[in-house]
């Protein structure tokens, strides 16, 4: 199916890159097709995606009927940037259809740039006056980088990075107390950070 899908991709929505198989996503659409949320479905089977959709296309009897199914219009999500996977599962005359655009971690070399443009977005929205929810918060000033702030925060994106979660949760859902401990330096002193209340 993944060879229609790209010959479709290629003619009908004037697609230049194919698709490849992923049995993950083969697992989520099989998931979709019993009933299961396609985020849901996205976990249980392991895959992480910056962005994931799927169709749903009923009365397919082979690749033509499948072809015409999908036509034109839904060339939007086909074709749809980023995306670069794609998953599918078939029973009776119906076909699932997962597409997604795998998440990819920043290359380490790229960690500094990131943390002075997150700084930057941090510092300009803190500089403005808030509300959240119904209380007001004055403009603050700019942040700083910390280097055992930054130690903590990657200490424990590498945890849910290793256990597939995301959170200011532990994976077991509980909050920490003592938030995420980082070696003390030289001089005697560590960093320890909380999550967000």
């Amino acid at each position: 199916m993944t060879d229609t899908l790209n010959k479709l991709r290629a003619q009908v929505c004037e697609a230049r890159q194919a698709l490849h198989a992923n049995a993950r996503l083969d697992q989520v659409a099989q998931l979709l097709a019993q009933g299961t949320p396609l985020q849901q479905a996205e976990r249980q089977a392991g895959y992480h995606a910056a962005k994931i959709l799927s169709l749903e296309v009923s009365g397919v009897s082979d690749e033509q009927t499948l072809v015409r199914a999908l036509g034109q219009e839904r060339c939007a999500r086909l074709d749809a940037p980023g995306i670069r996977e794609l998953g599918t599962y078939g029973q009776g005359p119906n076909v699932w259809i997962v597409l997604a655009e795998p998440f990819r971690t920043p290359e380490p070399r790229d960690s500094y740039a990131i943390a002075r443009r997150m700084l930057a977005l941090t510092s300009a929205a803190r500089a403005r006056p808030r509300t959240c929810g119904q209380r007001p918060f004055p403009a603050a000033p700019p942040l700083t980088l910390n280097p055992k702030l930054i130690q903590a925060a990657l200490l424990h994106s590498r945890d849910m990075a290793a256990h597939a979660y995301m959170d200011h949760t532990d994976r077991d859902g509980a909050r920490r107390r003592s938030g995420w401990r980082v070696p003390a330096t030289p001089g005697g002193s560590s960093a320890r950070t909380w999550p967000a209340e």
